[in-house]
């Protein structure tokens, strides 16, 4: 793994250029730009805080008016965005670009990393919208908000794992894509995004322990939301869940990685 690291920073230039491509692409053509980034996920919470606290009720704590539902939406529906897409965009790339693939020496592996990373840009634009938008409302950010970058580890090492593991798969078995989105929706309801985690059900509670992206989204919420530290036990959780899975992915593509070329 120490030589693969030492290759990737070999191969950041072209890394770079991936990135800012993906991000170009993304963008390019539009009048709102980089801005959709921001917009995007305004326009999905306004559609769930009417869906979830107008018609569904649902409430965080006691007393939650609209515009504090919001911005719970928003602390988890962040990090699952950029997740969701990451993985949902990774899945296919090595088999879409198969004509870089069979050019010998191409860092296959840079291809799922280049749209985390793209993600990882975007998210953290709405992340600044987030905590301005926090400061204006009255709520307060806290000190404890720069801790932030700290949580990004393990969610780079969980979508990293997962992006390269499902990549991998996908190059042998073809109906991986087809499946995923149907995936990734139970996932999404599985996670405490537009309800607290405190409503889950007792009887499933194993479910929430073993899902990274449960601890990920209420982590965000004590930071951001509540000015807290978040449960010890939840942080060595998520990062222990985050780097099994970041290991398990590196493994399956390490793995795989010989028979790309004669498979896509």
């Amino acid at each position: 793994m120490v030589g693969h690291l030492r290759y990737y920073y070999r191969q950041r230039h072209l890394l770079k250029v991936f990135v800012v491509n993906d991000l170009r692409s993304r963008f390019s053509g539009s009048a709102m730009g980089i801005y959709w980034s921001v917009l995007n996920p305004l326009l999905l919470i306004l559609i769930y805080t009417f869906v979830f606290s107008e018609i569904l009720k649902v409430e965080f704590h006691k007393d939650t008016g609209n515009v504090n539902f919001a911005l719970y939406l928003v602390c988890g529906l962040l990090p699952w965005l950029a997740v969701q897409d990451s993985i949902q965009r990774s899945t296919p790339s090595i088999v879409d670009n198969a004509n870089l693939i069979k050019k010998p020496g191409f860092p296959a592996s840079l291809l799922p990393i280049h749209i985390v990373i793209s993600n990882l840009v975007t998210e953290a634009i709405g992340l600044v919208a987030l905590i301005v938008l926090v400061g204006v409302t009255g709520e307060g950010v806290g000190l404890k908000t720069l801790a932030l970058p700290v949580i990004f580890i393990p969610q780079i090492l969980l979508t990293f794992g997962a992006c390269w593991a499902l990549a991998s798969l996908q190059v042998l078995f073809r109906d991986i894509a087809p499946l995923l989105s149907s995936f990734m929706m139970l996932w999404m309801f599985l996670t405490p995004i537009f309800y607290p985690s405190a409503i889950f059900p007792r009887h499933l509670g194993f479910l929430m322990v073993v899902n990274p992206m449960a601890h990920l989204v209420d982590i965000y919420r004590e930071l951001i939301m509540k000015d807290a530290w978040p449960a010890a036990g939840s942080v060595v959780t998520l990062f222990v869940l985050s780097a099994a899975v970041f290991l398990a992915g590196y493994a399956i593509y390490v793995r795989l990685q010989p028979k790309f070329s004669d498979l896509v």
